[in-house]
């Protein structure tokens, strides 16, 4: 346990303990910041096979809502952390997304991608949940509602800007232009 020892917590080793002092520990967001952008980076850079800046900044810029998405189902589902907390061991659990960026090796490059992703997805899902301290069935249920949230913002984002498209549009044939 980091807390024990004072080392960092090691992010590639899925230990519950671990995120949960992520979760609880403050000074740990400036870690949890820089570790999740670079590996945001790198595995951008590994789906695109290329540095994209577009595609990077694209992903860094949608990182805190899905960290919201995240919040909000954990939330539905009795959890009881801050945003930051989720913040923090996101951060960490995209640590996995390091090993992405060995792609390039021959034979086993595909293999290091697929290792680094799931790694990553049970990361987030282990970090939420020890953050939220969910448990039992709440756990398990945390990636459905997940897609379950982020399906309902969609549809409701949609609809809410095309009727704000709908009423602008309006607008400007009644003024004439």
């Amino acid at each position: 346990i980091a807390a024990i020892d004072g080392a960092p917590p090691d992010p590639l080793v899925l230990d519950r303990y671990a995120y949960l002092d992520v979760a609880r520990d403050p000074y740990m967001t400036g870690p949890a910041l820089l570790i999740g952008l670079i590996g945001l980076a790198l595995s951008t850079i590994s789906i695109l096979g290329a540095v994209n800046a577009a595609a990077i900044a694209v992903r860094l810029v949608t990182w805190p809502f899905v960290v919201l998405f995240l919040q909000m189902a954990a939330r539905l589902l009795r959890g009881k952390a801050s945003y930051t907390s989720t913040f923090r061991v996101t951060g960490f659990a995209y640590f996995a997304y390091w090993l992405t960026v060995l792609y390039f090796v021959p034979v086993i490059g595909p293999l290091f991608r697929t290792v680094g992703f799931l790694m990553t997805f049970l990361g987030v899902w282990l970090g939420t949940a020890q953050a939220h301290e969910l448990r039992g069935w709440r756990t398990l249920l945390l990636p459905v509602v997940f897609l379950v949230v982020v399906i309902v913002v969609g549809i409701v984002s949609r609809v809410l800007l095309g009727g704000a498209a709908l009423t602008i549009d309006t607008l400007f044939q009644d003024t004439g232009l």
